[in-house]
């Protein structure tokens, strides 16, 4: 009987207390097919003595395809191109791609492409520090946090290049097996001026 708690004790727990749900959570997040996020954005500045809050809603495809709404502002790639819709100033711009530099919102459903993991509190806290070899305009770490019992993202939180803190809050985040390919295509009003870069 001893013979058998001591292999309990040496071979079994150790493996249950290395179980961690976030690399399935990065695993389903980079599998082929489309992820749809509706999250809440907020930007903490301690030099202005501010809180800033907003809602959006993101479909990211794993192709590399991309829409994000934030508030009214609307950004979509469709692998060739950049858009970005700002209905307060009523102008699409559009931006081709030139750099093979890895694209900002996608860091998302990348993170073991992207980023080093390491632990801070198993199954809840992990600190994420961007790998030598990549190009991009994410952020270089960041914390992530993990809600284990559903499988999914609680909330991401980083400092940007002013240093303001950035928290982005996943209020749902859905599978689909593909994405709407409408999505990736400016839809606006005829009246809106074409800013072409």
């Amino acid at each position: 009987m001893n013979k058998i708690l001591t292999f309990i004790i040496i071979f079994i727990c150790p493996m249950l207390s290395y179980a961690d749900d976030f690399e399935s959570i990065k695993k389903e997040l980079a599998k082929d097919g489309c992820w749809n996020f509706i999250f809440e954005n907020i930007i903490e500045s301690e030099i202005f003595n501010s809180i800033d809050s907003t809602h959006g809603e993101a479909f990211l495809s794993s192709d590399g395809r991309y829409y994000i709404k934030n508030e009214e502002d609307i950004y979509t790639f469709d692998l060739h191109y950049y858009y970005n819709y700002s209905p307060e100033s009523n102008q699409l711009v559009i931006e081709k791609k030139q750099t093979t530099a890895e694209d900002e919102f996608l860091f998302v459903t990348n993170f073991d492409k992207y980023y080093d993991t390491y632990v801070i509190s198993n199954n809840r806290s992990y600190k994420l520090l961007k790998k030598e070899n990549i190009s991009g305009d994410f952020p270089d770490s960041m914390i992530v946090f993990i809600i284990p019992k559903e499988k999914k993202l609680d909330r991401i939180e980083y400092f940007d290049i002013n240093e303001e803190l950035n928290k982005i809050i996943f209020i749902e985040q859905l599978y689909l097996n593909s994405c709407l390919d409408t999505l990736f295509i400016p839809n606006v009003p005829d009246s809106v001026e074409r800013v072409k870069l």
